[in-house]
């Protein structure tokens, strides 16, 4: 590696520590630098280090950073094209069905939304990991600094313990009764209570009452 290079973060491979999307791109860096099972490249390994060190922004977790750098490795070495890397995503789209995809919620050129028309996904995941019961996502407002969502939780609904390495979150309770775990603190809400979530903190909550939240994500970030 030459000097002018900055050794980049690692990707935290501890049990436990790493969250679903720092697993799958530790998996993407292993197979096409051969950390893995396979021979080893150090060339390819030197490159995406370089690339890394080109794409790393404090605004992005370690792992989209070299999420990109895998993404320019691809192309620079000839696995794929750009438009062969696009349209393996567009298939991956297409097989899920889903509306709103990393991605591609798009910046808001209105600014008043009236009530009932934000776009609505009804969601079993978040970020890589299943709910136990389907929940209910409105995009209320999105632009290039945050996104403004609408939750509604059935009874009994409890997320998965999760965190967030790329933003935070603050929230305000609209009706409805939570318990909130919030890194080892447990608090009950009520309408007009407001927490935070902030970057890596596991959390989760438990709807006690079919219940509706505000949320607001910064950077904006689509978690689902």
């Amino acid at each position: 590696m030459s000097a002018e290079i900055k050794a980049p973060r690692p990707i935290d491979r501890r049990e436990g520590d790493a969250t679903w999307f720092d697993k799958r791109v530790d998996a993407m860096l292993a197979l096409v630098t051969g950390q893995g099972k396979g021979p080893y490249n150090a060339d390819l390994h030197k490159r995406a280090v370089e690339y890394y060190a080109k794409f790393e922004d404090p605004s992005r977790s370690y792992a989209e950073s070299w999420l990109l750098a895998i993404r320019a490795v691809l192309i620079d070495e000839g696995t794929l094209s750009e438009d062969e890397i696009d349209a393996r995503l567009d298939a991956v789209r297409a097989k899920t069905g889903s509306k709103l995809m990393p991605g591609e919620i798009q910046n808001f050129t209105r600014t008043f939304v009236a009530a009932g028309n934000a776009p609505t996904d009804l969601i079993e995941q978040v970020e890589g990991q299943t709910m136990d019961k389907p929940v209910e996502v409105a995009v209320v407002m999105k632009s290039d600094t945050m996104l403004m969502l609408s939750i509604t939780r059935p009874k009994g609904m409890r997320d998965p313990t999760h965190q967030h390495d790329d933003h935070e979150t603050s929230c305000h309770l609209v009706s409805g009764k939570l318990k909130l775990w919030i890194g080892g603190e447990e608090f009950i809400a009520a309408p007009g209570d407001t927490w935070f979530h902030p970057k890596g903190v596991p959390h989760w909550s438990e709807a006690l009452e079919e219940s509706v939240q505000v949320e607001v994500k910064s950077p904006p970030v689509k978690t689902w």
